[in-house]
């Protein structure tokens, strides 16, 4: 059982959709006087991606991982790359990108929703946070996320918001030490 009453199992999960900046990220950034652009991101998240991988493979669940971002910066798909999930960027309607890339699995668009978890932390996630059958937000997400998202972890963005939604959905504080140990 999750600590999160409600919180999605995994088995009802077919696409993750990740916001970047604010969930990767604590959405700042870094401007050198040369005009490079970088962020902070958490060492940790990219063990709960091998994690989830594992778990993936052993548990023979397929998920479809990728990130849609507003941002053009190459910083974002640097970071995907680095993780290995598909990222999408200079997004600026996620919901419609979300209906044309899924449309076709689907009779209905309504169908891609039913097994979607979406993260996102700002007001241009809110279509899509409004449509997910799952929405879940940092804490430190503007405040209109938080009121129509499902779930807020107690994790700030860029903080380990990411792994600790992995960790949630996998239950992996309800695991026992084999299964855990395979996942490593």
């Amino acid at each position: 059982m999750s600590k999160l009453a409600n919180f999605p199992s995994w088995k009802n999960i077919d696409y993750i959709i990740f916001d970047f900046d604010g969930i990767f990220t604590n959405n700042k950034l870094i401007l050198d006087q040369n005009n490079i652009e970088s962020v902070i991101c958490d060492r940790s998240d990219g063990l709960g991606f091998d994690i989830l991988r594992k778990f993936c493979e052993l548990f023979s669940w397929k998920v479809d991982l990728i990130v849609l971002s507003k941002e053009k910066n190459k910083v974002v798909s640097s970071r995907c790359k680095k993780l290995g999930i598909k990222c999408f960027q200079g997004i600026d309607d996620k919901l419609k990108f979300i209906e044309d890339k899924y449309d076709h699995i689907y009779n209905e668009k309504s169908q891609v929703y039913e097994r979607l978890a979406y993260l996102g932390n700002d007001l241009n996630d809110l279509k899509a946070i409004e449509k997910a059958c799952y929405s879940i937000a940092p804490i430190d997400s503007h405040q209109m996320v938080k009121k129509y998202s499902d779930f807020v972890l107690d994790k700030k963005g860029g903080d380990g918001f990411v792994r600790s939604f992995i960790e949630e959905v996998l239950l992996i504080d309800k695991m026992d030490k084999k299964t855990l140990l395979q996942l490593l």
